[in-house]
């Protein structure tokens, strides 16, 4: 992270003797929270990170941009607008640490075997907690989310199916009821095409007003959705586009077989039903 004011840690910073002020480095939200309009570096706060009630407040050495240290399905800190801290390794020993290893091998196995081997020569006792890439990691930490999106797109799949049945048979049952009165308009000089477009056009004007009222409560939905996904806001234009050229090339094919079979009647045949 480079460093947006101040200094990094640096020889000065390691332990000293017992009250020896501790050095920390912030992000720039502690900063902005805790130091508004005025230069953080040099500033004192208290020691949080010891059990040791008479230790000094510690000094703020440099700023840091603001990261996120939470996995992908996790956004506690986020909401919550928690601030960061960073502390020199050698002024705040930890129990257990994270090494992370770069490689562009495809198969990770030979790798993991001279990683334990490389610790265990260092120390043969020290434990080695499990190991994984990147990919596994984030993969488990978005695997809640990932069936809750799997179910919410079956459950759209399942409705798009739903209306284009149910808009074919809404279209199907206006043609069967207005047999008579598509059969007196072409008796009367109709066009075959001027009846297609008649019952298309209903159609279509069907699938614009759900249209409507879909975006409608796609927005007011979309903020439920906010809580589920990263960096996704109320209405992802991109996602609404998709959603409703589908439906309208579902619907359209839903519309124009009933469509089709309405410049099929005939005329003679559809009055003498009557």
């Amino acid at each position: 992270m480079p460093i947006l004011r101040g200094r990094n840690f640096g020889p000065e910073d390691l332990p000293g003797e017992k009250g020896h002020s501790r050095s920390i480095i912030i992000d720039d939200s502690f900063a902005r929270k805790y130091f508004p309009g005025q230069d953080p570096i040099g500033q004192h706060i208290d020691d949080n990170q010891t059990l040791d009630e008479s230790a000094p407040p510690m000094t703020i050495v440099g700023v840091v941009p603001r990261t996120r240290n939470e996995s992908p399905g996790e956004d506690n800190s986020e909401k919550l607008q928690m601030v960061e801290e960073y502390l020199l390794a050698s002024q705040a020993p930890q129990g257990a640490n994270n090494l992370h290893i770069r490689t562009s091998l495809t198969d990770i196995a030979p790798l993991i075997a001279a990683v334990k081997r490389e610790v265990r020569a260092l120390d043969a006792d020290q434990p080695i907690g499990p190991i994984t890439t990147m990919k596994e990691a984030v993969a488990s930490s978005l695997a809640t989310r990932r069936l809750t999106m799997v179910l919410l797109g079956a459950f759209a799949f399942l409705a798009l199916v739903l209306a284009s049945v149910g808009l074919y048979g809404v279209m199907a049952l206006t043609v069967t009821q207005r047999t008579r009165e598509l059969g007196i308009r072409m008796a009367l000089g109709a066009a075959r095409a001027n009846i297609f477009r008649l019952v298309l056009g209903h159609g279509i004007t069907l699938v614009g007003v759900g249209i409507v009222v879909g975006l409608l409560g796609a927005v007011a939905m979309g903020r439920g959705l906010m809580s589920l996904l990263y960096n996704v806001g109320a209405l992802d234009t991109g996602a609404v586009i998709v959603a409703i050229v589908s439906l309208s090339a579902v619907a359209l094919i839903a519309c124009t077989v009933p469509a089709r079979r309405a410049t099929r009647v005939d005329p003679i045949i559809a009055l003498r039903t009557e």
